[in-house]
C-alpha cells in the first residue's frame, strides 16, 4: 500500500501510582490512507508515545478497508450509533466540501471523500466518535478481488 496520509488523530497520557512512583502509559489513535479509497484506523498503547504511534501505524496498515466512493461522496445517507454517540451522514453536491466536526473531520479528510455532510448527536466523546466513524466507513466498504 502506498501511504499518502499517516496521521495521529488522538493521543492520551494516563498515569497510575505504584510502590515505586508514577507509571505512565500512552494511547494513540492513528489513520493510514492512500488518499483515494483505502483507509486503516487503529489504536495502540505503549510506555512511550512514539512506540504507541509506531504500533498503531503498523496495525492500521494491516487492517485496511476499501470504501465505495461515488462522485467524491458516499452513495447514500446513513445513520450509525455507538453507545451514546450518533453520526448522521448525507451525501452532498459537488464543491460543497466536508462539513463535519471534531475527530470526524480529520478522518474524512484523509479518506478521499470530498463532499459530505456529517452531524454528531449525543456524546461527543472522542473514543466513541472514532469508533462510530470507523463503523460508518465499514458500512460502505467492499473487498478487493485478489489476482491469482
Amino acid at each position: 500500500m502506498k501511504v499518502i496520509f499517516k496521521k495521529l488523530i488522538y493521543s492520551r497520557k494516563t498515569s497510575f501510582v505504584r510502590k515505586g512512583g508514577r507509571n505512565f502509559k500512552y494511547l494513540a489513535y492513528t489513520i493510514v490512507s492512500n488518499g483515494k479509497n483505502k483507509i486503516g484506523l487503529e489504536k495502540s498503547k505503549s510506555n512511550n508515545l512514539s512506540s504507541a504511534m509506531y504500533k498503531s501505524f503498523k496495525k492500521s496498515k494491516k487492517k485496511t478497508i476499501y470504501i465505495n466512493i461515488v462522485e467524491d461522496t458516499l452513495p447514500k445517507p446513513c445513520i450509525v450509533k455507538v453507545s451514546k454517540t450518533t453520526i448522521k451522514s448525507f451525501p452532498c453536491y459537488k464543491n460543497e466540501g466536508i462539513i463535519a466536526g471534531g475527530c470526524l473531520r480529520k478522518i474524512l479528510l484523509c479518506t478521499g471523500i470530498k463532499n459530505l455532510n456529517c452531524k454528531i448527536y449525543g456524546s461527543k466523546n472522542k473514543y466513541n466518535v472514532i469508533k462510530a466513524s470507523k463503523k460508518l466507513l465499514k458500512k460502505f466498504s467492499y473487498e478487493k478481488k485478489k489476482n491469482r
